[in-house]
């Protein structure tokens, strides 16, 4: 996943993400909802990760997921004295090994997913620091850069994304979503909402080519009427129906025209 993450911010302009296929924001957004799918099972089993991050979490060929690595796996009720993890994803409690009865909570899973989303839309891991005990040191205080502010690109950001990231690396976990199935079920919400505004946005993108082909038809229509009515007022009084025929059929043109027009028309509204 970390590899997909930097192809995504390598492919994606400064104030625009890629959208591709295989290769897109949504895509990517997805595929860490499958992975919080696979770690939310393992809360009903009262089994924590501890040790999420994108190099934990494999991408298959056919679209497949898969979280690895669970060495330092926790189980509820049973103590570690000595936990490890990545400083670059972990959460404060961790880091500090206390209190104990979260240290196999399904929060801590929890901040790990949100510090992955945090790096799956800045391109960066949310802690910073020329040394390890530097990093540890910012774990341990929660200082975790604002996605708002510290953004190092133009590309939008989903408002939903961000509010989730941040409540996922709250401080305290009790603030955070209680376990990796809320975390889910909001990634879900956003690209439900997504997939809807992308089918709006084409859409609108038809309607606006309904609005230029109805309004052709429209002006070619009066273009029609306009021609019978000045070719049917220069003829004599005695003309023969013969002679009207041909304006009689650009009238019958104009109106069918404008039906066509008004079907258009009808069709952009819906």
């Amino acid at each position: 996943f970390s590899e997909r993450i930097k192809a995504l911010h390598q492919a994606s302009s400064a104030d625009r993400w890629a959208e591709g296929d295989t290769l897109s924001l949504r895509r990517l957004v997805d595929q860490l909802s499958r992975a919080a799918d696979a770690v939310a099972y393992a809360h009903t089993l009262d089994v924590t990760h501890r040790d999420l991050k994108p190099e934990n979490l494999l991408l298959g060929a056919h679209g497949e997921v898969w979280v690895i690595d669970w060495g330092l796996a926790g189980v509820k009720g049973v103590n570690d004295e000595q936990l490890g993890g990545t400083p670059l994803y972990m959460p404060p409690e961790q880091a500090l090994q206390r209190p104990m009865e979260l240290l196999t909570a399904p929060t801590i899973d929890v901040f790990s997913l949100g510090a992955t989303l945090y790096e799956l839309l800045m391109g960066a891991p949310p802690y910073r620091g020329a040394t390890l005990s530097e990093v540890m040191s910012r774990v341990t205080r929660g200082e975790l850069p604002q996605l708002s502010v510290d953004v190092t690109h133009k590309r939008p950001l989903p408002v939903e994304l961000v509010e989730l990231c941040q409540e996922a690396m709250l401080y305290e976990p009790a603030q955070r979503p209680r376990d990796a199935s809320v975390f889910s079920a909001r990634l879900k919400a956003w690209l439900d909402g997504a997939q809807r505004r992308a089918k709006a946005q084409a859409l609108v993108i038809e309607a606006r080519s309904l609005m230029s082909e109805a309004l052709s038809l429209s002006e070619r229509s009066a273009a029609l009427r306009r021609e019978a009515e000045q070719g049917l007022k220069a003829l004599p009084k005695s003309a023969s129906p013969e002679q009207k025929a041909t304006f009689w059929r650009l009238q019958e043109r104009a109106e069918r025209d404008e039906v066509s027009a008004a079907r258009l028309e009808a069709d952009r509204h819906a």
